[in-house]
């Protein structure tokens, strides 16, 4: 329908790419649950993490036209080896023609010639998945130690939360006292 590549080996990688990335996602948002105490808390902070991968993925704007001081955080966006395999995957090796009226036909162009002034680099597809791999382990791996460091009553990771943070009930408190209350109670109905 949107005129994708009907090869097989196009068709896989796009379905494993974005499998991987929205897999990704989701290991991320369960990491970040475990560190926020509502799921508002939690939509706000994945969404401000999503805008901002959006922004340097390269989708939004050209890679090579982000200042320098900037352009590293790029590498921190599994958004961005998801967009350059999806669009290599669609458009290496492949030749387009561009008609606008008004203007001389420029011929054939090749869609390695339009990734490369996008920014984007053709050649590194595998590169490119490996790295939206790594990057869904180790959200995965985020998770696990969160949730593990979130289940210690009095562990570092809740004792630091309390500390800094407070997206408990309004009104509710914050602190060792209000987690010892709540624990009571939670213990009292589980008897």
């Amino acid at each position: 329908m949107v005129g994708l590549m009907a090869e097989a080996t196009r068709v896989a990688t796009f379905i494993f790419v974005l499998a991987t990335y929205a897999c990704t996602v989701g290991a991320l948002s369960v990491a970040m649950s475990a560190l926020c105490r509502t799921a508002a808390a939690t939509t706000l902070v994945m969404n401000i993490i999503l805008l901002g991968w959006v922004l340097v993925g390269g989708f939004l704007v050209n890679p090579t036209y982000m200042p320098k001081w900037i352009s590293w955080i790029r590498y921190l966006s599994p958004m961005s080896f998801a967009f350059e395999a999806l669009a290599a995957n669609e458009m290496s090796d492949q030749f387009y023609e561009i008609v606008l009226a008004g203007f001389p036909n420029l011929g054939l162009i090749k869609g390695d010639s339009v990734l490369m002034t996008l920014g984007l680099d053709p050649y590194h597809t595998l590169r490119n998945v490996g790295c939206l791999v790594a990057f869904y382990f180790g959200c995965v791996l985020l998770a696990v130690v969160l949730y593990a460091l979130s289940m210690v009553r009095g562990g570092p990771l809740r004792a630091l939360l309390d500390a800094l943070t407070c997206f408990r009930r309004p009104g509710s408190g914050c602190g060792n006292a209000a987690l010892q209350e709540e624990g009571a109670a939670s213990q009292k109905q589980l008897s």
